[in-house]
């Protein structure tokens, strides 16, 4: 069975990030420079841990896309800031998600959406999506001032919420997001979107899903 408290992962996991592809494409012309740009959020993300210097996902979002255009010896202004910023605040659910949100919630778990995202935005893309009435719970790092993967972010979200974390499954499409709920003990389903991949030495987690429809 599954546990009573399910734990969402945000972009890519319960939005398509085709919409963000196109606008990343436009401004920094070329389709293959999104994967590139999520590579230096993380990076970005992953040295503000490590440093102690915690700001907004969105700005180091930003600071990605710039780092990559000036790689392409592009400019990037408040314009395409802007545009990256709209663009990633404004992504569809995928096809499945809404219905089957729904499904578990009155099935009855405790529903949780947990971002690196920050309060304000993680709020502002599940209204728009039309997902925020599916969660018990919308829960930014920024409380913890620590990104995912940190275990200490995964601690802040269960004593928020008030769950043991072995009554807690993390879904996610994004190995580092399962390997650090590992870390305290919570489960994990990896949802296998396309073009995705497990990537780590670890095992895969004991639920491995291609959409919200197999959980």
């Amino acid at each position: 069975m599954l546990p009573r408290t399910l734990v969402f992962d945000v972009n890519e996991t319960l939005l398509d990030l085709a919409q963000l592809r196109t606008a990343i494409s436009d401004v920094l012309t070329g389709t293959e420079h999104l994967a590139h740009w999520f590579f230096r959020l993380l990076h970005g993300s992953l040295v503000a841990n490590a440093t102690g210097q915690y700001r907004d996902f969105d700005e180091i979002a930003v600071e990605a896309a710039r780092a990559v255009a000036e790689k392409q010896g592009r400019s990037f202004g408040q314009r395409e800031a802007t545009r990256v910023k709209q663009a990633f605040l404004s992504l569809p659910a995928h096809r499945e998600v809404a219905r089957q949100l729904v499904r578990l919630k009155g099935d009855g778990h405790t529903m949780v959406a947990f971002s690196n995202g920050s309060e304000a935005g993680l709020s502002t893309q599940l209204g728009r999506a039309n997902l925020g009435d599916a969660f018990d719970y919308v829960i930014s790092v920024e409380g913890a001032r620590l990104f995912k993967p940190a275990p200490q972010a995964y601690e802040y979200m269960l004593r928020r919420v008030g769950s043991f974390p072995h009554d807690a499954l993390m879904v996610a499409a994004h190995d580092w997001d399962i390997a650090g709920a590992r870390r305290v003990k919570m489960g994990g389903a990896f949802v296998m979107r396309p073009g995705v991949s497990w990537t780590l030495p670890e095992p895969l987690p004991e639920v491995v899903i291609g959409s919200l429809e197999e959980l």
